[in-house]
């Protein structure tokens, strides 16, 4: 199998992951502060990550070719993609406060609009097809946010928070593309995941939202579940965007929140409506359509795949 069609179907199980996710999710926080329980989520994802970490070779990955970053450039990169992963998930969970969960998935998505941007103010503009694609995934996502049910109104605070999430979401996807093909996989997710968990056990600290022993224990499953979903899919979207550009790799991630809702329907009885079951199918014909030019340009002119992380955020921080 070709590495590129490998990174796609991982790309879609990780959606799925998370998709899955949704309602264990949904139950936890229900029953603990939304940042406390991302927190202990990460830090004992951080945590059975470690000796995988420990007993990595060396700072590089395998068969790495061209110029060698610094030997702690590995650390410095799972910093700044920590740091960014925080941002996004504490702007997004703040901001769902203040808004309903249909809009606030909607702008969330909108992060495909901001890998699109960066990659237009490096200079990669995308095709034709591409773009058919965004347009249909971003319209396929305000169908999907049940536009009918409240899913449109207003834009307010907590709106603006989670416009804020998605910028640092976008930012998060080209920071690892750039970062994917010259760091050790496993110490690079280790650190990233650990800088986030801690920076959200900060601000749950700091808000006085830290969970009594019986709330603890009694999401902990949920918890544990988060563990091998997270650490899992981190680490799967890092080696996948080894191989694929920025843009095609958040129009892939739209479709958790297809997974999301069609999981949702399934186990929660959230119903979908007519209008959001064609958008989710919009979702995923506007990702076929990224997909399947992507693939066929990229037999005309492949790129090394060492040479993807660079070419991709050449210019970004």
């Amino acid at each position: 199998m070709k590495p590129r069609t490998k990174s796609v179907l991982i790309l879609l199980a990780v959606g799925l992951v998370w998709g899955a996710e949704y309602p264990t999710i949904r139950w936890a926080v229900g029953t603990m502060d939304s940042i406390a329980f991302t927190a202990v989520k990460f830090l004992l994802s951080a945590a059975a990550l470690l000796p995988l970490a420990l007993r990595q070779a060396g700072p590089l990955p395998q068969n790495f070719r061209g110029k060698a970053p610094g030997r702690f450039f590995w650390c410095w990169a799972g910093l700044v993609t920590g740091v960014v992963l925080a941002l996004e998930t504490v702007f997004l969970y703040e901001g769902m406060v203040s808004t309903n969960a249909g809009k606030a998935a909607f702008i969330a998505n909108m992060e495909v609009i901001v890998v699109l941007l960066i990659a237009i103010s490096i200079g990669r503009v995308p095709g034709h097809p591409i773009w058919l694609g965004l347009a249909l995934g971003v319209a396929g996502m305000w169908l999907l946010s049940d536009p009918e049910n409240g899913g449109a109104g207003w834009f307010n605070f907590g709106d603006a928070l989670v416009l804020a999430s998605a910028v640092f979401g976008g930012l998060h996807v080209v920071l690892t593309g750039r970062y994917a093909n010259r760091v050790a996989l496993y110490r690079f997710v280790t650190v990233q995941l650990a800088v986030t968990g801690f920076i959200c056990l900060t601000v749950t600290v700091a808000r006085g939202t830290l969970p009594d022993a019986a709330a603890f224990w009694l999401t902990l499953p949920c918890a544990m579940f988060g563990i091998f979903s997270l650490s899992g899919a981190v680490v799967a979207q890092t080696a996948a965007q080894r191989h694929m550009r920025a843009v095609e790799v958040a129009l892939l991630l739209l479709l958790e929140a297809v997974f999301a809702a069609i999981i949702g329907a399934i186990f929660l009885n959230e119903g979908m409506t007519f209008v959001m079951c064609l958008g989710a199918a919009m979702m995923m014909a506007g990702a076929a359509v990224a997909q399947i030019h992507e693939g066929r340009k990229g037999e005309r002119n492949a790129v090394p795949p060492h040479a993807m992380g660079e070419a991709e955020a050449a210019g970004t921080p």
